[in-house]
């Protein structure tokens, strides 16, 4: 079922006759999100059409006021949903950003500092996240990574929230981390040509990302 539905009945205080009901449709990711609110008269009219009883339909009407205001509030309420619901997603994404970083770090069995440095600036430069956040974000993801039965799990958070831009930038940092020590065992290989499928990225762009990283290298 796509929405859960929530229907509040008031009754006139003389009376069995309904005045008229809230429908309020919630998804069932968000579950406690308001959708939208319509107000529609109840027992004959059908969900989605908007009406009022004689009782109620004078602007003045207290109902109709309190009603009104209420629909604002879930309104409002909505808003508030979704944008956190977009920094929830960036959140994450970054976090499973985070953990490719650090499983790259420790492909060869040895998180240098010079590892750790890298993904650092990374954390800081292309995910704009404070120096404040940045031991935490490792940490948490971490805890991503042993959490995780397998990379698609992380790589899939990424693929629904990044665009390809934003996964070059990534399988770029990847090199730095992998390469920082000037030499690719086999171990590092194996992943980066794992990442470059799980996150989608164009060989070309993949080989391009490479040589990019290399030339810096041999510039330093």
């Amino acid at each position: 079922m796509d929405a859960t539905t929530m229907r509040l009945w008031l009754n006139q205080s003389a009376g069995t006759e309904t005045v008229c009901i809230i429908y309020v449709p919630v998804p069932q990711r968000f579950r406690y999100a308001i959708c939208y609110c319509q107000l529609i008269e109840a027992p004959a009219m059908s969900p989605g059409t908007i009406g009022y009883n004689n009782q109620a339909k004078s602007a003045n009407h207290p109902y109709t006021r309190m009603f009104k205001s209420l629909k604002t509030q879930l309104e409002a309420m909505l808003v508030v949903e979704e944008q956190s619901s977009e920094e929830d997603k960036a959140r994450a994404a970054n976090l499973a950003a985070t953990a490719l970083l650090i499983e790259a770090a420790q492909a060869d069995q040895n998180f240098s500092d010079d590892e750790l440095a890298i993904v650092e600036a990374s954390l800081l430069n292309h995910m704009n996240i404070s120096r404040e956040d940045i031991h935490m974000t490792i940490e948490l993801a971490k805890g991503e990574l042993d959490n995780s039965t397998c990379l698609y799990e992380i790589t899939t958070v990424i693929n629904d929230n990044w665009t390809l831009r934003e996964k070059i930038r990534l399988i770029e940092s990847l090199w730095r981390v992998v390469l920082s020590d000037r030499y690719l065992d086999s171990h590092e290989q194996h992943l980066m040509r794992k990442l470059q499928n799980l996150l989608y990225i164009p060989h070309s762009e993949y080989i391009a990302a490479k040589v990019r990283v290399k030339n810096t290298i041999s510039d330093s």
